[in-house]
Formats: C-alpha cells, sequence, structure tokens
C-alpha cells in the first residue's frame, strides 16, 4: 500500500464529487459500448479522463480518517475504476460509480462523497 500512495503522491491529483449511477441505468449501453452493470465493481464514468483510464478514488474522509488512524475496518480506503462511460458534457470534477464500487466505499444511503482522484498512468 505504502508504494502505491508513493506513486499516487508524484502523479496529478483532482478533487472530485463521487456518486453512483441511478438504478434506472442498468443494461444502458456505455460510452465503451458494454452493458451497464450495477454489479461490476470496476465501472466509472467521467468526462475529464479518456475512456479505458485507470482512475484511484479515495474519498476525503478515508484519506483524514487514515491520518488520524481513525478508519473503520469495513471501509476501504480508496478503490480502482476503469472510466467506461460520459456523463453529460456540462459535468466535470465529478466520478459516477457502478452501485458495487461506490457501496466499497460508503453506504449508498450517503449519496454523494467528496474526494480525491488519481490517473494512473499506463506505460506504453
Amino acid at each position: 500500500m505504502m508504494a502505491w500512495l508513493l506513486v499516487l503522491a508524484l502523479t496529478v491529483m483532482q478533487p472530485t464529487t463521487i456518486t453512483y449511477y441511478h438504478p434506472s441505468l442498468e443494461g444502458n449501453v456505455m460510452a465503451n459500448g458494454e452493458v451497464y452493470n450495477p454489479d461490476d465493481s470496476t465501472i466509472a464514468a467521467s468526462n475529464d479522463y479518456p475512456l479505458g483510464s485507470l482512475l484511484v478514488v479515495c474519498p476525503t474522509m478515508h484519506v483524514e480518517a487514515a491520518r488520524n488512524d481513525e478508519r473503520q475496518e469495513t471501509d476501504h480506503l480508496c478503490i480502482i475504476v476503469i472510466v467506461k462511460d460520459r456523463m453529460r458534457v456540462d459535468i466535470h470534477d465529478w466520478v459516477d460509480l457502478s452501485e458495487r464500487a461506490f457501496t466499497r466505499l460508503s453506504p449508498l444511503s450517503r449519496g454523494r462523497l467528496e474526494g480525491l482522484v488519481w490517473r494512473i498512468k499506463r506505460e506504453k
């Protein structure tokens, strides 16, 4: 984990709002041509990154809790997702996750989180 944090510290971090797909979108075709499945924990939608980008998504509350050694055992500090879809063209600094991905960070009842996103640069 420490190696990931070191790599992430050397890349550009972007503050973001984190939400999840509305349940009515299940079965719709995403921008990458795949069908949206709310149980797929790798799905993210964003207008800020190219399709296929790997993102590390961390809620701010988890980062602060980790700094203070107050993180709950059930919380994932961060998750890695793949940008597979787009949002309305006027939305930026926002990541929409599948329901499964969002629940790895927080209960769906929270609905919206503030967080940080890092794009993992892939070597060619």
